[in-house]
């Protein structure tokens, strides 16, 4: 059964069309040599050559260190690729959230203040984010933030991983809501970005294996409710429980992040 040319490049990888187009092209170029170029003169002779040289690339790739070696090529450009997204989306939720801080600046506000159960601060989105890679948030199962604000922090995080915002304060819990809306029609997946308004000191907070909290306010209310932790990260360094395990310390522009366990959790058991 006669093969054309074209059927056999259906199964080659785009470097070895390449390959066969630059051996066209010499067939083409040295037709009348017929000493040198024997071989490529006639197009059976030269549909065969072809053939062989799909056989033997179909042969190397089938190779099993050929094959994992490209798996993880895949691998590693699939994960390229989600960066490349993620950092796009993170751009945006900067750009809302610069926006929002400027509107207020206008105003001569800032975004920070006195709320009914403590006191509201935000934290550096560049930091969050830098901080979400450096810890492989992504390979955790889930986030909870302890006092979410505007959700401004949630938003990022939920680029890694499920994450939930606890807020007491009505006003702010709209805010992260529009937010939500907002961030949404702009293209920024918030699937993963969750709101609950309520006290989270009466809450259950075990279903979440990471916790993360600006520690802008005394945590004494956790101590009866250790036994849920199993990793706190709090958010500079003003107030810290004495009655957990401090881990690490992670900087990120100036700003200090510490990871909290507790005290029976051995270091191998957090990683």
């Amino acid at each position: 059964m006669h093969t054309s040319l074209q059927e056999i490049c259906a199964f080659c990888d785009p470097r070895t069309l390449g390959f066969l187009h630059r051996c066209e092209q010499t067939r083409s170029l040295h037709r009348k040599d017929k000493d040198q170029y024997d071989f490529l003169r006639t197009s059976s002779e030269y549909t065969l050559f072809c053939a062989t040289v799909v056989v033997l690339n179909v042969l190397r790739f089938a190779h099993p260190m050929n094959m994992a070696e490209n798996a993880a090529e895949k691998v590693s450009q699939k994960a390229a690729e989600k960066e490349t997204e993620r950092d796009l989306h993170f751009a945006k939720i900067k750009e809302y959230f610069d926006y929002k801080d400027k509107e207020l600046a206008r105003k001569g506000k800032l975004p920070l203040g006195a709320t009914e159960l403590g006191f509201w601060g935000t934290a550096h989105l560049d930091d969050i984010y830098e901080w979400c890679k450096r810890i492989s948030l992504q390979e955790e199962r889930g986030l909870l933030d302890l006092g979410s604000g505007d959700g401004r922090v949630i938003f990022v995080t939920s680029l890694f991983t499920h994450s939930v915002g606890v807020e007491y304060d009505a006003k702010l819990h709209a805010q992260a809501e529009e937010a939500k809306l907002a961030l949404a029609a702009r293209g920024v997946p918030v699937v993963h970005a969750h709101f609950l308004q309520s006290d989270y000191t009466v809450l259950d907070l075990s279903p979440y294996p990471v916790w993360f909290s600006y520690a802008d306010h005394n945590f004494g209310w956790l101590e009866k409710k250790q036994h849920e932790l199993t990793k706190l990260y709090l958010y500079h360094d003003t107030f810290h429980p004495h009655f957990l395990k401090k881990q690490k310390i992670t900087w990120v522009g100036q700003i200090p992040i510490f990871l909290y366990t507790r005290e029976e959790l051995s270091d191998d058991s957090i990683e």
